[in-house]
């Protein structure tokens, strides 16, 4: 054979080859960048969100079309169940937009992306988890822009100023490219067939929901108090010494309140009504918070978003629900170590089981519902409601000295606690 035939054979075969990968990647669409058809028993579930979740959920966003859009971190990727029976008909389709990590202004982000996907027709109504930790930040921490827009935000059709995205197109191709013939994107795909065939894997689903397949896994195998032990840890390392600052003002270099006016504004502007829920948490969380001395920063920031919410409902539909007390599921206790036993309301200290979201959806909604779950906050409520948190914790205390002082010793070590009454000192 000639070189120049052998080269001419050589090329034909890698072509070939190349073609025959695209071609599988492309029907297997790991990522959803080609909106391929799902197919049961083939390429339907989707782990490879457990990374790639920003990168899906902007492509998924384009193509469906939802009269509810829920938004927040994990916690409401997880919990809000679009499925949940207590949506009422008026609000399906529902779509979860939720992203792991999230802020509100990534919310607002992708929010802004959704509508313009669809020339400006937004939805009739966004359903927004709140995280009092995503409000607080390190003293040496800033927000302010870098001047560089990084791979998240060049997917999306607009930015965060509003205007068209010109980062974009070059984005989509660069992913197409990569969806289709990178190493990563191939083995994705594998991975895909290979965990439809088992079903044991996560799944980010065509209503935006994810699967709580590996907290469920986890759990089964490591048990509960291992999950909550190690989450409760990571909490007193991540929010203990150096002490966090509440970002409850419009200016300073950190101005995640100023996120949710903006993020109410848009929504105003295209006539979206507006839900938002202080999510719920375990005891043990809001203990160590307490203990650490973040009460009256929570307090401070419930009482801002009522605030907020008050003066913006003048001019649209707008509502402010508090799960973030000591209500019985939140005491949900947690099994001994070595046990088999489940949990009904929680995963671990922060996440909710889609059951804890159905009851927080019914109530929002469902008007006719028996369930005392949760309180919509208004300036009139906003008193009593922290003080019957109040009161609903030290009955806690009272019934788990032992659970308790467990807690404090987690929080503090040896050291006297911060005072839980006393405010914090905030630089404006």
């Amino acid at each position: 054979m000639t070189p120049s035939r052998y080269c001419l054979v050589f090329g034909v075969a890698a072509a070939g080859i190349a073609a025959a990968i695209a071609a599988f990647n492309y029907i297997t669409d790991p990522y959803l960048v080609f909106d391929a058809p799902r197919t049961t028993g083939f390429n339907s579930l989707k782990p490879a969100v457990e990374t790639r979740e920003r990168m899906m959920k902007a492509y998924q966003a384009e193509r469906i079309s939802a009269r509810t859009i829920v938004l927040g971190s994990s916690r409401t990727d997880l919990g809000i169940d679009p499925a949940a029976p207590g949506w009422p008909a008026t609000a399906k389709p529902v779509y979860n937009l939720s992203l792991v990590g999230t802020t509100a202004g990534d919310s607002l982000n992708y929010l802004r992306h959704h509508v313009a996907s669809r020339s400006g027709a937004a939805p009739q109504m966004v359903v927004i988890g709140l995280d009092f930790e995503s409000f607080l930040y390190r003293p040496d921490q800033s927000d302010a822009p870098t001047g560089e827009v990084d791979e998240v935000l060049q997917r999306l059709v607009v930015g965060p100023d509003g205007q068209p995205n010109e980062a974009r197109r070059l984005r989509v191709l660069t992913d197409q490219a990569l969806a289709l013939l990178s190493l990563d994107a191939s083995f994705d795909s594998i991975r895909t067939i290979a965990g439809n065939r088992s079903g044991r894997v996560v799944n980010l689903k065509p209503d935006g929901g994810m699967s709580d397949t590996a907290l469920r896994a986890t759990a089964a195998a490591d048990g509960f108090a291992l999950l909550f032990d190690q989450k409760n840890v990571d909490t007193v390392k991540n929010y203990g010494r150096p002490r966090r600052l509440l970002s409850d003002t419009p200016v300073g270099p950190i101005r995640r309140m100023q996120a949710v006016t903006e993020l109410l504004a848009f929504a105003k502007a295209h006539r979206i009504n507006v839900v938002l829920a202080i999510q719920p948490a375990h005891v043990s969380r809001l203990e160590l918070l307490d203990r650490m001395g973040y009460w009256s920063d929570y307090e401070r920031w419930k009482r801002e978003l009522t605030t907020l919410v008050a003066g913006a409902s003048k001019d649209q539909d707008i509502a402010l629900w508090d799960f973030g007390g000591y209500e019985d599921p939140a005491q949900e206790p947690v099994p001994a170590k070595g046990t088999s036993a489940g949990m009904k309301w929680f995963w671990d200290p922060v996440h909710y089981s889609t059951a804890l979201g159905a009851r927080m959806v019914a109530r929002m909604f469902d008007r006719e519902s028996n369930d005392q779950y949760g309180v919509q906050l208004t300036p009139l409520n906003i008193d009593e409601q922290l003080a019957r948190v109040r009161r609903d914790r030290n009955v806690f205390r009272a019934a788990q000295p032992a659970e308790t002082a467990r807690l404090v010793k987690l929080a503090c070590g040896n050291e006297p606690c911060p005072d839980p009454v006393k405010p914090l000192t905030v630089s404006r």
